[in-house]
């Protein structure tokens, strides 16, 4: 998976798509990723219950940071210190529910 990322999907960045992720899943630990992830996106845009329950199922664990990690979300104001604290409960109660 990682050659592939390389040779078929680098663009500035390792990427690789959710069908080639799928793909190849069996056996592998899939995480949601920090806050630079869809999952944390989604929370920090409000999605409705359904869309991160969605999301959420694709994942084996839903990674959680300390709220420090996410401070920078406060100092760009795109947040407060309560919102992600939220934003991690909310992360939190998901995991309980829908991770396979």
């Amino acid at each position: 998976m990682v050659t592939l990322s390389h040779l078929r999907y680098l663009h500035k960045r390792l990427l690789l798509l959710r069908t080639v992720i799928e793909e190849h899943r069996k056996g592998l630990l899939i995480g949601s990723a920090c806050e630079a992830g869809e999952l944390y996106r989604a929370v920090l845009a409000c999605a409705s219950d359904e869309v991160l329950e969605e999301i959420a199922s694709f994942y084996y664990y839903l990674e959680i940071q300390p709220a420090g990690n996410n401070m920078f979300l406060v100092r760009e104001n795109l947040c407060t210190e309560k919102d992600i604290e939220e934003h991690n409960r909310r992360i939190y109660n998901l995991g309980k529910n829908y991770v396979n």
